[in-house]
């Protein structure tokens, strides 16, 4: 009809294509674009609580959004995206975050923690090193773990060697495939 004419239906003859391209589940309420794709995704509650707690922590401070993103020396079109979840932030976003917010990155992704802990310098130059102390305490070859994670061994040898920074959700399944919390991976101060 007239409405098929001119709204989604017509654009996405299949009824689930122009729900998930209209940003809507089945029963017509919104949805943050990233859920279009992955339903269900178990590193979402990650992401939220670090979203929350980035949020939160500003919000105590009784700092702008504005301020928060010029103290950590990121846009500040990017920290509302990671404060409403919508993006996955890399550790070195996280260390910046958090050392302006005076936290640890480890405070914003563990749960049950304190998030205050106190300034922090971390960033993923200390990762890479617990990252290669516990691959070889649990005798792991690069190869294995980064199977057990879902990563390329390349991506895995570049955070290994401090040439990359993994977001929080590569950084979790590290964290799972080495059988440890996501805190261990990183220095608290």
């Amino acid at each position: 009809g007239e409405r098929a004419a001119h709204g989604v239906e017509a654009r996405f003859p299949n009824p689930s294509v122009a729900i998930a391209r209209a940003g809507s589940d089945r029963g017509g309420r919104r949805r943050p674009c990233w859920q279009s794709h992955r339903m269900n995704d178990p590193f979402d509650d990650a992401r939220a609580q670090v979203a929350q707690r980035v949020h939160d922590l500003r919000l105590g401070a009784g700092w702008s959004a504005a301020r928060l993103a010029a103290d950590a020396h990121i846009d500040a079109g990017h920290l509302r995206r990671i404060e409403s979840g919508a993006v996955d932030p890399r550790l070195s976003t996280l260390a910046r975050l958090a050392s302006s917010l005076g936290v640890t990155p480890a405070g914003l992704l563990t749960t049950g923690e304190s998030p205050v802990e106190g300034p922090s310098a971390t960033s993923h130059r200390s990762l890479g090193l617990a990252l290669r102390r516990l691959r070889a305490a649990k005798g792991l070859s690069g190869a294995a773990l980064a199977a057990r994670a879902g990563v390329s061994p390349q991506y895995l040898q570049r955070v290994e060697s401090n040439r990359q920074s993994p977001t929080v959700r590569t950084l979790l399944r590290l964290a799972e495939a080495l059988d440890v919390t996501p805190g261990s991976l990183l220095p608290r101060g």
